[in-house]
């Protein structure tokens, strides 16, 4: 059930980003720990949360990592602002596991499928990506191959180019 969303997503979801990044580089890969869906849950979504309540964070991640690991990583080096303490939940799909969206959520990020119009239009966008693919286009790659070409190779795995390509 989605909540109706009284927050910053944005500025969450970057300060979530830097966080996940900060705490997992050293230790994991993308065939590791890649985050699939992160949402906001728990009590401040659904509106029952006291004064001192955290902001619970659901990843639902792909990746051979195991859940206690990414829990420990994410929760052992406390992320807070002056309106929140976070508290990270990951869950496992390789496990089976997932979040369960019966219960208030708000959705910060999701990982689409490949697009090839909405991938045309995020190439637009970008002078180095936009050079990269008119390259690939003048060496005989179809335009849509170029296009996933580039998908794989550059916005899959880096959080920052997921969540522009996203936002489009």
């Amino acid at each position: 059930m989605k909540a109706q969303s009284n927050f910053n997503t944005e500025a969450i979801l970057t300060h979530v980003n830097k966080h996940i990044q900060e705490c997992t580089e050293d230790f994991y890969n993308q065939s590791d720990f890649k985050p699939t869906f992160i949402c906001l849950v728990g009590s401040r979504v659904a509106g029952t949360n006291k004064e001192y309540s955290d902001l619970d964070i659901a990843i639902q991640y792909k990746g051979d990592a195991r859940e206690g690991d990414i829990h420990h990583a994410l929760n052992s080096i406390p992320l807070s602002t002056d309106e929140f303490i976070f508290d990270f939940m990951p869950f496992s799909e390789e496990k089976g596991n997932c979040i369960e969206l019966t219960k208030p959520y708000l959705a910060l990020y999701e990982l689409d499928e490949f697009d090839p119009l909405k991938m045309k239009r995020f190439i637009k966008k970008d002078g180095l990506l936009k050079f990269v693919y008119k390259d690939l286009v003048s060496k005989d790659h179809s335009e849509e191959d170029a296009a996933r070409l580039i998908f794989n190779s550059y916005v899959l795995g880096d959080p920052v180019m997921e969540a522009e390509y996203n936002k489009l």
